[in-house]
């Protein structure tokens, strides 16, 4: 187990090196076609390779970095491959991430006797017509809209408490989607086993289901990376989201709710978005575990620089006692000119309602490189 442990961090500490030293490279030439999009028939390696130096960190679970004051860590690295070939797609992908770092309860994709590494994407989807996908294997779930972002695409170094206490993000299962323009269709019957082994349904199953909808013009997860180049970049946009999930997450009949808006105009984009979570049997607390986020964002010096703003609110009812904390925080990006590198700083303070309970904190400088 410590060789494997070995392995990986070393595997880590490659990959963030190779992150690092992309900051001395010259800048290259904008493609012609968006990172991530495919070129004929196939589609570029994924890789993904994630720094921190957490400059002060007052961990309490969560997502906070696991270790408390400043410190280095390998905080992930993904490497994959993605094709295409007509109608069929198919994408696997492997992380690593720090030895140290826990998985939050309800992240999926894992390999028993692994440890750190897990397997979040391996499907294979057939797609004859953009109204018709059908997707078989280890994917994303269609709940929340920040689980749909990458961690390449987060605009603050990690995601907010709420959503990783409340929304799963990878699991293995089944999935149709359909996009109409206007509005998105996504759902999915998976497995609520974390895991990916040979019992994956033991622990039961959940359906989940996605809309999106974009009256006036395509937004999609990530529209602050919009170019001012493109055709809908000086226009007022907004989209709205519905999510629903019910089944065994972290209980039996388990239902998940949803709800989420974004607005955007030129470089000013910003995201809202509200979780819930209610066990209907008669010894539920009276509220639900509930959450919301407001993350407000603007691009600055020719696209260059991304400042964004987060106010959070989590409330999580337990058998020891209620967590009902409230956040606030910010971040600021730097994006080279193939936006394949980015640097980022940032930082969230969290107060708990409850003064016999710890606050927490974390600031982390970020180096990314994503292919």
């Amino acid at each position: 187990m410590r060789t494997a442990r070995a392995g990986v961090a070393a595997a880590l500490r490659a990959g963030v090196l190779a992150a690092l030293a992309g900051l001395a490279a010259p800048p290259r030439a904008q493609a012609d076609e968006p990172s991530g999009q495919p070129r004929g028939d196939a589609y570029p390696l994924v890789f993904l390779a994630q720094g921190d130096a957490v400059v002060d960190s007052t961990p309490a679970g969560g997502n906070d970095p696991p270790d408390a004051g400043s410190h280095l860590r390998l905080r992930r690295l993904r490497v994959g491959e993605d094709l295409a070939s007509g109608a069929w797609h198919v994408r696997a992908v492997l992380e690593a991430q720090d030895p140290d770092e826990p998985f939050a309860p309800v992240e999926g994709g894992r390999l028993p006797r692994m440890g750190a590494v897990r397997l979040p994407e391996a499907f294979v989807s057939w797609r004859p017509d953009r109204t018709l996908a059908l997707t078989a294997g280890v994917q994303r779930a269609p709940f929340s809209l920040s689980r749909q972002v990458d961690e390449a695409d987060l605009r603050l170094p990690e995601r907010a408490q709420a959503v990783v206490g409340l929304a799963p993000d990878y699991r293995a299962g089944v999935a149709l989607a359909s996009d109409f323009g206007l509005l998105d269709v996504r759902a999915a019957f998976m497995s609520a086993d974390t895991s990916v082994d040979g019992r994956l349904f033991g622990s039961g199953a959940f359906g989940a289901l996605r809309l999106g909808a974009d009256p006036i013009g395509p937004m999609g997860t990530t529209p602050w990376r919009r170019a001012p180049s493109d055709p809908w970049y000086n226009w007022w946009r907004f989209s709205a989201g519905v999510s629903v999930l019910y089944g065994t997450l972290v209980a039996p009949r388990t239902l998940g709710f949803g709800g989420d808006a974004q607005l955007q105009w030129r470089g000013v984009t910003i995201t809202g978005e509200y979780l819930a979570h209610h066990l209907p049997s008669p010894s539920s607390p009276p509220l639900p575990s509930q959450g919301a986020v407001f993350e407000p964002g603007v691009f600055l010096v020719d696209q260059r620089f991304e400042l964004a703003l987060r106010g959070a609110w989590y409330h999580e009812p337990g058998a020891s006692g209620e967590t009902d904390t409230l956040a606030g925080g910010g971040a600021l990006t730097f994006f080279a000119r193939d936006a394949h590198l980015r640097v980022q700083a940032g930082l969230e303070l969290r107060r708990t309602l409850d003064h016999r309970l710890p606050d927490s904190s974390w600031g982390i400088i970020r180096a990314t490189l994503a292919l």
